[in-house]
C-alpha cells in the first residue's frame, strides 16, 4: 500500500518538476550568450535550477525506492504473516517484466481462519509458463498481516 502511494507521489513530483525546469529557460530569455558565474545568472533561473534539482531528486528517490519498499513488505509478510486461503478476483499486468516473466497485480479475497474475509491487492512475479494456471476464481494460499491487511502469495501456487 505505501509503496503504491510512494510511487504515485514520485510521478506527481516528476510531473510538477517540469514547471521550475521551464522557469530556467524563461529566466534566460533576453540574457546575452556566454559563460557566467552563479551570481550573474538571473534570479528566476537560479531559483528554478534549485527547485528543479530538489523536485526531480525527490521524484527519483520516491520512484526508485517504491519497489524496494514493496519487496521489504512482501518479505516481512511472508516471514511473519498468518496463512490463509484466498480467491483471485482480478489480475492485471503491472507493465514490469523481469527475465521475460511478467509482474502481475492481484486483487484477492482473503479468507482468514479466524475473522471476516477481506479484499487485498498484491503484486507478484509470475513465470510466464505458469501464468495461465492462476486466473480469476482460482484459490491460492497466502500469508497476511492481520493488522495492516498486507498480503503475499506463497511460492507453491506460482
Amino acid at each position: 500500500m505505501y509503496s503504491r502511494i510512494l510511487l504515485r507521489v514520485g510521478w506527481l513530483l516528476f510531473a510538477l518538476g517540469w514547471i521550475p525546469f521551464t522557469g530556467i529557460f524563461i529566466g534566460l530569455i533576453g540574457f546575452p550568450e556566454g559563460s557566467y558565474d552563479w551570481a550573474e545568472l538571473p534570479t528566476l533561473t537560479r531559483y528554478s535550477m534549485i527547485a528543479t534539482g530538489i523536485t526531480f531528486g525527490f521524484a527519483m528517490l520516491s520512484i526508485f525506492s517504491s519497489p524496494l519498499l514493496s519487496w521489504l513488505t512482501n518479505r516481512r509478510v511472508l516471514k511473519e504473516g498468518q496463512v490463509a486461503d484466498a480467491k483471485v478476483l482480478e489480475m492485471w499486468d503491472t507493465g514490469t517484466t523481469i527475465n521475460e516473466n511478467p509482474m502481475v497485480g492481484f486483487r484477492l479475497e482473503v479468507h482468514p481462519i479466524s475473522g471476516a474475509p477481506f479484499t487485498a491487492d498484491t503484486e507478484r512475479l509470475v513465470s510466464r509458463l505458469r501464468a495461465h494456471a492462476i486466473q480469476p476464481g482460482t484459490m491460492v494460499k497466502v500469508r497476511y498481516d492481520p493488522e495492516s491487511k498486507e498480503v503475499a502469495l506463497l511460492e507453491e501456487d506460482l
